[in-house]
């Protein structure tokens, strides 16, 4: 094999590498969230409670949860489906990742797709000092740096073959 050849193949495994090794986080997006008296309706996830909902929901995301406190409701009813979107890597999954005193539709109907978390807050109950924290699964999007490096390590390879060839 020679030089130029192994350099090309060398420099375009390094690139996928490194077009490959991104780590999904929820830091940094900026959400919309709807819902019952939520406040803000846009928040930039980071350091601290992103949303506060009516009767006092606190709605903390960071890199791969969302917390869910409250500091003021024990029983609620009628707030409808309260929706986290637009976030910028695409969601695979979500869970209870713990749950220390809520129950009712919170805990049994939620739901996600691509960029988007529901979380149905019709009816539910919780006891004081309660927690729900959810999992998120994240993938991330490809940005454009990432497809560049892609296609030039590529190119680099499909080039010295070429040139070996010939």
């Amino acid at each position: 094999m020679n030089k130029k050849l192994l350099a090309g193949l060398t420099t375009g495994l390094l690139l996928v590498g490194i077009a490959s090794i991104s780590n999904a986080t929820l830091i940094g997006d900026s959400i919309t969230a709807t819902g019952l008296d939520l406040s803000p309706s846009v928040a930039t996830i980071g350091a601290g409670v992103e949303f506060v909902g009516f009767s006092k929901f606190n709605f903390d995301f960071n890199a791969s949860t969302l917390t869910i406190t409250d500091t003021n409701v024990k029983v609620w009813f009628g707030y409808g489906d309260y929706v986290f979107s637009d976030f910028n890597d695409t969601i695979t999954g979500i869970s209870i990742a713990s749950n220390t005193g809520f129950t009712g539709l919170i805990v049994d109907n939620f739901s996600f797709d691509a960029h988007s978390i529901t979380l149905d807050m019709s009816f539910g109950v919780r006891t004081e000092g309660s927690v729900l924290t959810f999992d998120i699964s994240t993938e991330p999007v490809p940005e454009p740096a990432t497809m560049l490096l892609m296609g030039t390590g590529l190119a680099g390879l499909i080039g010295a073959r070429r040139k070996k060839r010939k």
